[in-house]
């Protein structure tokens, strides 16, 4: 564009461009389940490792940051996740990779939470990231939650917290 159209305008078709996939990506988050890997305590995804899982806890990774751009998809594919599971009573959110939030996304943890909370299904948050934490603090549904002991440091010691390793109960 900046050799067709010159410095000034391909720059701005640059800028466009930047914005349009942010927004696309935005809208479709990448969340992989998680499983333990056999005789470690690391989790992986389950569509590119050999892992375990329990039928009762699903485990997904949210790689996006918790925006009004991503909270829907974000909800409804973790929703999806735990309705593809019937046995499902707990979902733990790795947070790793969430690096920001705004209202719109602290909203929807705790929404989700609720809803997951109404089938029978248990939230639980592990490795939040300490900004992203001090952000959720301000939501008295995230409170609860730290509260309730669902707010862990890490994905094994939410696991540990819900009976023990992915192999230990399936």
């Amino acid at each position: 564009a900046t050799l067709a159209l010159g410095p000034a305008p391909g720059l701005g078709v640059g800028v466009l461009v930047s914005v349009v996939l942010f927004l696309r990506h935005s809208a479709r988050p990448h969340i992989p389940e998680l499983g333990e890997v056999p005789g470690e305590r690391v989790y992986r995804n389950v569509n590119r490792h050999d892992v375990v899982t329990r039928p009762e806890l699903v485990i997904a990774r949210v790689d996006a940051p918790l925006s009004f751009t991503s909270a829907r998809p974000i909800a409804e594919r973790l929703a999806g996740l735990v309705r593809n599971r019937p046995e499902a009573r707990y979902l733990v959110i790795d947070c790793t990779a969430i690096n920001t939030a705004d209202f719109t996304g602290v909203d929807m943890l705790g929404t989700l939470s609720e809803e997951l909370s109404a089938t029978g299904v248990e939230v639980h948050l592990a490795a939040m990231r300490g900004p992203v934490s001090d952000i959720l603090s301000r939501d008295a549904a995230y409170r609860t939650m730290v509260e309730q002991g669902r707010v862990h440091r890490s994905v094994p010691e939410a696991v540990d917290a819900l009976g023990g390793p992915a192999g230990g109960s399936a």
